[in-house]
Formats: C-alpha cells, sequence, structure tokens
C-alpha cells in the first residue's frame, strides 16, 4: 500500500494541541509527536514519515526534515528557517550520564542526565544518519556530513564529516541571495 501525500491537515495539528503551526504545513500522518504542546512549526515547514519529536522543539519557515529522524527533547531544539534534516538524523538535547555515577533509563529517579540546546541556524544542514548531541550548534550555513557525529559546534559556511567532525571543505553563501 502506497502512502503518498498523506499530510496532518492544519486544523487537525491544532485539535491535537500543537502550540504554533504556521501556513502550509505539512506533517506526514506516521509521525509521532509525543507533546505537541511544545512543538512550534513555521510557514512551509514539512516533516516527512516516520518522524518522532519529544519535547521543546522550535521549527522555522521553510525547513525541511526528511523520513525516520529522531527530534528528542530535555533541552530545546530550534531550526532556524531554512535549515533541514536528511532522512534518519537523530537529535538529542538530553543524554544519559554514561560515567558510572548514575543510572542511565528512565525508569529509576538515580540519574543525572545533559540536557542542552541544539540549535540548526538558517542555511545548516544535518545529512543523512548524522546525529547531534545536547549543546551543540551547527552555525549558518554549516553541513555536518552523513553518518558524521556532532558534540560540540561547527562554525559557519563550512561542510563537516567524520566523528569527531573535521572540515574538510568550505561552502559558498549564494543561498543567501535566494530568500
Amino acid at each position: 500500500m502506497l502512502n503518498r501525500g498523506e499530510y496532518l491537515t492544519t486544523e487537525e495539528l491544532i485539535n491535537s494541541g500543537v502550540f504554533i503551526v504556521g501556513d502550509n504545513v505539512r506533517i506526514a500522518r506516521t509521525c509521532t509527536i509525543t507533546e505537541p504542546e511544545s512543538l512550534c512549526i513555521g510557514d512551509n515547514a514539512r516533516i516527512d514519515g516516520y518522524t518522532t519529536i519529544t519535547g521543546k522543539v522550535n521549527i522555522g519557515n521553510n525547513v525541511h526534515v526528511g523520513s525516520n529522524c529522531a527530534l528528542i527533547g530535555g533541552g530545546y531544539i530550534t531550526l532556524e528557517p531554512y535549515s533541514g534534516l536528511s532522512h534518519g538524523v537523530k537529535l538529542f538535547s538530553v543524554a544519559d550520564d554514561l560515567s558510572g555515577e548514575h543510572m542511565v533509563n528512565p525508569t529509576n529517579n538515580n540519574t543525572n542526565p545533559k540536557e542542552g540546546h541544539i540549535i540548526l541556524k538558517r542555511f545548516a544542514v544535518a545529512c543523512a544518519g548524522a546525529i547531534i548531541m545536547p549543546d551543540v550548534t551547527l552555525e549558518e550555513g554549516a553541513v555536518l556530513g552523513a553518518l558524521s557525529m556532532a558534540t560540540k559546534d561547527l562554525k559557519e559556511w563550512g561542510i563537516y564529516t567524520g566523528t569527531p567532525p573535521r572540515r574538510v571543505k568550505n561552502r559558498v553563501k549564494k543561498m543567501r541571495e535566494m530568500v
């Protein structure tokens, strides 16, 4: 069975409790949004199928989130206008303390998770399968390459690959003129 163009309507999003819904928003019906009251989504944004969104998430205008992404709140996640997530990207604005000093799952009270804001500035992109951890900013125009993991900020207008990411190339700024 094909699932073509099956998006939630604006009325359905508002009735589900999404805090702010812009114009021309398309969220696939197969997405999971666990805390709709903490989601703000701007004009012309699209979220593809099987994406999960939890926690405090602010998605700006003209943002695309590919299929099978996970935006896991705890801290805040901000996707500024014209930023994007390719398929299978994972954003974790909260992460367990793995030192052994604390437990590491939500079934008990002796945890010490690290929370932090994740920000993708204008024109920043995380490519397929990339992972971004708490307290990381991708500055304007930064690109995190496929299957890379960022635990520290990435400077503007660079293309970064690997774990930890290394700047491998500069990125031109022509797209600034297109909006």
